[in-house]
Parts: C-alpha cells; sequence; structure tokens
C-alpha cells in the first residue's frame, strides 16, 4: 500500500509542476525608457501592476491590467488594447496617477518596488497569484535587481 501512495504521491507532484504559473520580469533601459518585458508560463493574464517607492500606499505608478498577456510593458505608456488569453480584446487602465496623467519620470538612487498579480487556472478553480521585486536605476542602468 505504501509502494502506491509513494507513486500517486510522485504523480501529483509531477503533474502539479507542469501546470504551475510562472512569471519571469526583466527590466531594461533603452533610449532613456524603462521597459518591463515578460515571459508568461501558465497564467492567463496579469490583473494589476504597481511601482511605488516604499509600499502600495506611495505609488509611482498603478495599472488595472485585465489579463495583459503582452510580452513588453514600456513604463507611462497605458497600452491601448490587448489580447486576452481567451482571444478578446482588452484596456489597460491607469489607476494612478488619476486622469491619465504621466507618471513621475523613472527616478534615478531610489529604490523601485514592482508588484504583478496575475490570474491563473487549476485543475478545480481559477487562482490568483503574484510576483514582487525590486531594483534601482543607477547612472541609466539597472542595478539590484532582487525578487521579494
Amino acid at each position: 500500500m505504501d509502494f502506491i501512495i509513494n507513486i500517486l504521491s510522485k504523480i501529483c507532484t509531477l503533474i502539479s509542476s507542469i501546470f504551475t504559473p510562472k512569471l519571469d520580469v526583466k527590466v531594461d533601459i533603452k533610449e532613456e525608457s524603462l521597459i518591463f518585458m515578460f515571459k508568461y508560463k501558465n497564467i492567463n493574464g496579469m490583473l494589476n501592476f504597481l511601482t511605488s517607492e516604499n509600499d502600495r500606499e506611495s505609488p509611482f505608478w498603478r495599472l488595472k491590467m485585465n489579463y495583459f498577456r503582452e510580452q513588453k510593458l514600456l513604463y507611462g505608456v497605458i497600452p491601448t488594447s490587448h489580447k486576452t488569453f481567451s482571444g478578446s480584446t482588452n484596456q489597460v487602465q491607469q489607476i494612478f496617477p488619476e486622469n491619465n496623467e504621466k507618471p513621475t519620470s523613472y527616478i534615478e538612487n531610489k529604490k523601485i518596488n514592482v508588484r504583478i498579480d496575475y490570474q491563473y487556472d487549476t485543475f478545480l478553480t481559477a487562482c490568483t497569484g503574484w510576483k514582487t521585486f525590486s531594483f534601482m536605476i543607477v547612472d541609466n542602468q539597472i542595478k539590484n535587481f532582487k525578487e521579494t
């Protein structure tokens, strides 16, 4: 009996690892533009995107992503429309700054925190997860990139 339980446990672990959501993020600066680049695995789309200096209470830029799955996002540029995982078209909404004003231009020598909320499916239900990381911009280069 222990042998069967052990085999079933290994099968469940294998299946779980195949369907585990993964969001890889890289940050770069090109032509004085801050660019976020994404790779998705088993994620239906991003729900929220937040950049802040300290926490959620002091944001630089906050977006409602509406299942955004594009590969790039330029800081301060609100994507006009995008295709979702289901094939429909959606729009990103800027929450902060209000009235679609431009956010503070990227900030030299300050720690920038980023939180991305995303949606994924399991066998039984829809779930949400998040990814957080931080970095600094020093001499027009990304430094100290850390997942938190």
